[in-house]
């Protein structure tokens, strides 16, 4: 009998555990089973946030702050700036118009329609209709686009879904205004989705009453033609005018490279604390099969005398470590599958003054591998040392009582 038949063999005999086993073998699915449930409930938030991020930005768009600004909000861009910036080169043009949009940027307090509490959304002024040319999946869903200079706003799908009073229509009131949704709007799923958005005049009248708080733009967002060499001279633009104290950053990276504290926190936190959690359950295997190995030495000493080899009896224990761990983990991924995928998640934004974004959470593919790829990690390292002390038992000792 070859190798691999041997082990099926000893495999199936050792199939059905003795009901003293049952109790650690539980031990061990359910400690698998919290250990890879979170690990794919987080990585799954992460793989949504970063979809959503993924589809912010489009290429040849560019963010322009101020030098040193890291966050939008940390960022002003004083008049003289911006009449400058009007005549920077490389800029797309649609309808005649330069696509630039000079914006404002603060958060609003809104009543979730999840909690019922107050939290934070990106309350954003643009300049329309350059807004909407910025991104190529930009719509209007329903209602209709913004008018300059009234107090009307459009707003984000996701936004509209999370929060009171932003459905089409709704009328919600900002530092005494009372402002009035006359559209919805899609833009493929990005970061967008979870703002509301206001003609930047009206934006400042808003807030301009409060004198420490009267800023002229924060930022501008450019879309540079298609030309060869539309960026190369959009850049020389700012960095050769020295009055300019302004830098561009490419919209397809800037988000990403500024993940919100909560999802920073998972990173610099949660995978070394999963880490420690794994070890448990790497324990909590061993001390189940070094059981089994105590409880089975006579089966494995008569196997020996029979004929079976060494490598056999170790491959069947960390089959039968690997099956067990295998257990925890695909039903770890099957409840957060079933619980989590798909739903909507809103946490704080990076530098968005404390604004709330949304996005779904996804347990990808690439989750799921990762995932199962631990279970089997821990059922391997859990069953490693128990099956090489199956296959170093000395048939005589065993049978000697020893």
């Amino acid at each position: 009998m070859g190798v691999v038949q041997q082990t099926l063999t000893i495999g199936r005999l050792m199939s059905l555990p003795s009901t003293g086993r049952y109790g650690s073998l539980a031990v061990v699915i359910v400690s698998t089973a919290l250990v890879v449930g979170i690990l794919a409930s987080l990585m799954s938030v992460l793989s949504g946030y970063q979809q959503a991020v993924q589809n912010t930005g489009t290429e040849g768009v560019f963010l322009v702050l101020s030098e040193g600004a890291f966050s939008e909000t940390g960022s002003e861009l004083v008049a003289d700036q911006a009449l400058i910036l009007d005549s920077a080169p490389g800029l797309m043009e649609r309808d005649g118009n330069r696509v630039m949009s000079k914006e404002l940027l603060r958060a609003v307090s809104l009543f979730s329609k999840g909690t019922g509490e107050r939290a934070n959304v990106t309350f954003r002024g643009v300049m329309m209709p350059a807004a909407a040319f910025l991104s190529d999946s930009f719509q209007i869903v329903e209602g209709r686009m913004l008018e300059t200079g009234l107090f009307e706003v459009i707003v984000g799908r996701r936004a509209s879904q999370e929060f009171e009073s932003l459905e089409l229509n709704g009328e919600f009131v900002v530092r005494g205004v009372a402002l009035r949704v006359v559209g919805l709007f899609e833009d493929g799923g990005s970061i967008a989705e979870s703002e509301i958005w206001i003609d930047v005049t009206a934006h400042r009248s808003v807030f301009g009453r409060i004198p420490s708080r009267m800023r002229d733009f924060i930022l501008a967002r450019v879309r540079l033609s298609e030309d060869e060499d539309s960026e190369a001279r959009f850049l020389e633009f700012l960095e050769s005018d020295d009055r300019l104290g302004l830098e561009a950053h490419r919209e397809t990276t800037y988000y990403s490279e500024r993940l919100p504290g909560f999802l920073s926190i998972i990173e610099t936190i949660g995978y070394p604390l999963l880490a420690l959690m794994s070890v448990g359950a790497i324990i909590a295997l061993l001390n189940a099969f070094y059981s089994a190995l105590i409880e089975r030495k006579r089966h494995y000493a008569v196997l020996r005398a029979l004929g079976f080899g060494a490598l056999p009896i170790s491959a069947s224990m960390i089959v039968e470590a690997l099956s067990v761990a295998l257990v925890g983990g695909l039903l770890a991924t099957a409840i957060v599958y079933t619980l989590l995928n798909g739903r909507e998640l809103s946490v704080m934004g990076a530098g968005t003054g404390g604004a709330q974004t949304i996005f779904d959470i996804a347990l990808t593919w690439q989750v799921l591998f990762t995932a199962v790829a631990v279970a089997c990690a821990i059922g391997i390292l859990g069953g490693l040392l128990p099956a090489i002390g199956a296959a170093r038992r000395s048939v005589t000792r065993v049978l000697q009582g020893k």
